[in-house]
């Protein structure tokens, strides 16, 4: 359930490109976001697309990039174990450019850029959640809570707060949940074809795309692991249903 001792490479990867980003921005502020941000209106009138992926990168200030940082260390590193890198990078892409569609389609004639990881963040815990259902989380660092319940308790907030102006792309969150919920609801179809698609390009195959297993499966999974690689290779996830399975 936590992230372990040593960082992913990928993980690095993103938060040193955010952190460096950041940097540039103290010396090209207004020209980063205008090219780089997410802007509605540049991205439909002047079919400035590499805007849906390249506003994950930016940061508003210090503490929102900080705070993306702890949540991706938090949630997305464990996924990456799980998963693998290239699954993981899928779907975080995914997410985050989902959110900005989502963002566009809502906001058509904004003019306001919109930055920041949080998209594609609200997709990450959504999956986390749904590996760990149970673990206890505290909101805002005060009050304790299931996974699942958080989840649906920020769905609820940003709904209720995206009624009301905000700086905030309140859509953009809703957004990566959502496309984090079709991801994993699909079965088969065009979401196969992009994904294999996807790790084609990439190079690789996509082997190690772990689609839902049986309860059963997963344990002969967890079993297999440790046959070739020790025990000592569990991730806190696979310990966790492997305890539960023995207790039954």
């Amino acid at each position: 359930m936590y992230p372990p001792e040593r960082l992913p490479a990928v993980i690095k990867w993103i938060m040193a490109m955010m952190a460096g980003c950041f940097v540039l921005q103290q010396f090209f502020p207004g020209l980063l976001v205008i090219w780089f941000g997410l802007t509605p209106v540049l991205v439909l009138e002047r079919f400035w697309f590499w805007q849906l992926a390249t506003y994950m990168f930016l940061h508003g200030n210090l503490i929102h990039l900080l705070f993306n940082l702890f949540a991706i260390y938090l949630f997305a590193t464990s996924l990456v174990v799980n998963w693998g890198e290239r699954e993981f990078l899928f779907f975080s892409a995914l997410c985050g450019v989902g959110a900005a569609i989502i963002t566009v389609i809502t906001s058509l004639h904004s003019p306001i850029p919109v930055i920041g990881a949080s998209g594609a963040i609200y997709g990450m815990l959504y999956a986390w959640a749904r590996e760990n259902p149970n673990a206890v989380v505290y909101m805002y660092g005060l009050f304790p809570m299931r996974a699942r319940h958080m989840v649906i308790f920020l769905i609820i907030v940003e709904f209720l707060l995206s009624q009301t102006p905000s700086p905030i792309a309140r859509f953009a969150h809703l957004g990566g949940i959502l496309v984090a919920w079709l991801y994993f609801s699909a079965k088969g179809g065009q979401i196969d074809n992009f994904r294999s698609w996807f790790f084609k390009l990439f190079g690789g195959s996509p082997a190690g795309w772990r689609k839902a297993l049986s309860p059963q499966e997963e344990i002969d999974r967890i079993l297999d692991k440790i046959n070739e690689r020790g025990i000592s290779s569990l991730t806190p996830w696979e310990k966790k249903r492997l305890d539960e399975a023995g207790k039954k």
